[in-house]
């Protein structure tokens, strides 16, 4: 009986031990041929999203280029609207001074006129009234 116990244990070990040694074979094949799958489509799914993070960034830079030719373009008419104003100022500055100028130059001569009529007038005064 006690044989017959032991050849039985021995047998179900014996059945156990193939069971798990091929449990581990199936496992490990499973493993082998599938991990490098889910590897893949790990590193798909986080290029996919890199991907889609470049895509984002790649509108954004476009919109800011767009944004910054708008501000370019303003930028330019502004400098051009400035330019001219500038221009505008000098002129009116040079026309300023030369008007200036020529009403100094008219005060001297009213001056001059103003002091020459005073000698003659008092000269003639003197005329008379020593007559």
């Amino acid at each position: 009986m006690i044989g017959s116990l032991l050849n039985a244990l021995l047998a179900t070990a014996i059945i156990l031990g193939i069971v798990l040694i091929a449990g581990l074979i199936y496992a490990s094949i499973w493993i082998f041929l599938f991990s490098p799958i889910k590897r893949l489509d790990k590193r798909n799914k986080r290029l996919a999203e890199a991907n889609c993070e470049y895509n984002k960034i790649t509108v954004e830079h476009a919109k800011m280029l767009e944004m910054n030719d708008a501000q370019r373009k303003v930028y330019e008419e502004w400098s051009v609207k400035k330019q001219k104003l500038l221009d505008d100022i000098d002129k009116a500055e040079s026309e300023l001074s030369r008007k200036q100028k020529i009403i100094k130059e008219h005060d001297q001569e009213f001056k001059a006129f103003n002091e020459w009529q005073n000698g003659k007038s008092s000269k003639t005064r003197k005329k008379k009234s020593t007559n």
